[in-house]
């Protein structure tokens, strides 16, 4: 039994790595085209609820977008919402439009019913409806990128995903960009829509009965392939759109991070029984890897019980040794990517590797949670999730200054 533990270690850890150099050699290939002369006016929009670290620099770079077609539309959660004192810099700028969350729906996220009522006041002219998160960083080509697939009229969706590379060698950052560092790579492969970066056609949004939909449901993205199959058309995830988050978190934060993300898995998607499968498969592995550890050195097989602990370390290495190789897959896609990016080191590779045990922990945590989770709190909104298109408000007050983190990189 032993000699079979070491040997699942060693193929679970051969898989892993393997993913990552699939994701290496694959990623670099999915950029978006470049169509110069199709350039469709467009509605950039983004729900503010709380002051994001670094969404005065997140606006900038949407303003200065090089696409000659554009709005910016910004939905501000309430009067008193602490986001004011960075937007008053933005108040006359000629693309943007900001105005105040009025028709606060009871039957969906405060974000969803952001995004219907913007795109209930999109300029005449709109083709093209663009959502953008409060924590990307978007470079100056980010929208040019975005909208430039949809002048194949088989496709539908394009979108990227994010990936946190924070500044800080904190426990709940490293442990949450260890987590992406795996989930980026499922996402690509199943080309699931990430709406912190994400671009469809307008008259596609109100065909879907997507708009319906957001109405009705707790996360903006999640309702979106299923939409868009309606209207077999492709979603396409394009490596040049990935963005690069730097914000910081604590241990308390990554597990109600990565407990929400699968939360939103359970609901929408239908690869969160493999997630699951997966963490079950990882934590009785490595507890049965332990215990047997134990057991043969109780009984004197030393070396058995250092083969044992051997496989393990395998494992820890290995997926150390895959979280950068996946990174790396980000450093060739384009510089703006790249400059983003914190530097390697040596000490941030021992964090990481030391961080791999604690990973796995949150990842059990936070999984279990997701599954059982009924009610979710998310910046100091409470729904209560009953499917995924039966969402109730059960808690709606202002965001306020003094949920912000005393740490100004966090995230809240």
């Amino acid at each position: 039994m032993a000699q079979s533990l070491i040997w699942i270690c060693i193929g679970y850890a051969a898989y892993h790595f393997a993913w990552a150099v699939w994701f290496r050699l694959v990623l670099p290939l999915n950029k978006s085209p470049n169509h110069p002369d199709f350039s469709p006016f467009t509605s950039v929009i983004m729900s503010l609820r709380g002051k994001d670290p670094f969404v005065g620099q997140t606006i900038k770079n949407l303003l200065a977008q090089d696409y000659p077609a554009y709005e910016l539309q910004i939905i501000v959660d309430s009067e008193t919402d602490p986001v004011w004192e960075t937007l008053k810099e933005f108040e006359n700028h000629p693309l943007i439009k900001i105005s105040i969350l009025e028709d606060r729906l009871k039957t969906c996220s405060l974000k969803c019913s952001a995004i219907v009522q913007a795109i209930a006041n999109v300029a005449q002219e709109t083709e093209v409806i663009a959502l953008a998160d409060a924590d990307i960083a978007p470079s100056k080509l980010w929208l040019r990128r975005l909208v430039s697939p949809l002048k194949d009229p088989k496709i539908g969706v394009v979108t990227g995903n994010q990936w946190f590379s924070p500044t800080k060698n904190k426990m709940g950052s490293v442990i949450r960009s260890l987590w992406n560092a795996g989930a980026i790579v499922v996402t690509f492969l199943a080309k699931h829509t990430w709406a912190g970066s994400c671009a469809m056609r307008l008259q596609n949004v109100k065909d879907s009965g997507l708009i319906d939909q957001w109405r009705k449901t707790i996360v903006d993205d999640g309702p979106i392939d299923g939409a868009m199959r309606k209207l077999k058309v492709k979603t396409v995830f394009s490596a040049d759109l990935i963005t690069v988050n730097k914000e910081d978190c604590d241990f308390a934060f990554s597990i109600r991070y990565n407990s929400r993300m699968l939360t939103w898995s359970r609901i929408y998607e239908w690869g969160f029984v493999a997630t699951f499968l997966h963490m079950a498969f990882t934590v009785g592995m490595v507890l049965t890897a332990l215990g047997f550890t134990v057991y043969e050195a109780a009984r004197g097989n030393t070396a058995t019980a250092l083969s044992l602990l051997g496989s393990l370390l395998v494992i820890q290495l290995t997926l150390t040794a895959a979280y950068f190789l996946t990174e790396s897959a980000l450093r060739i896609v384009h510089d703006e990517i790249r400059d983003q990016l914190s530097p390697f080191s040596l000490s941030k590779l021992l964090t990481f590797f030391c961080m791999i045990p604690a990973a796995l922990f949150v990842y059990c945590i936070a999984a279990v949670k997701a599954t059982f989770a009924k009610k979710v709190k998310w910046r100091d909104a409470t729904y209560v999730i009953k499917n995924r298109f039966d969402v109730r408000v059960v808690e709606d007050k202002p965001f306020s200054a003094n949920s912000l983190p005393v740490d100004q990189t966090s995230s809240i």
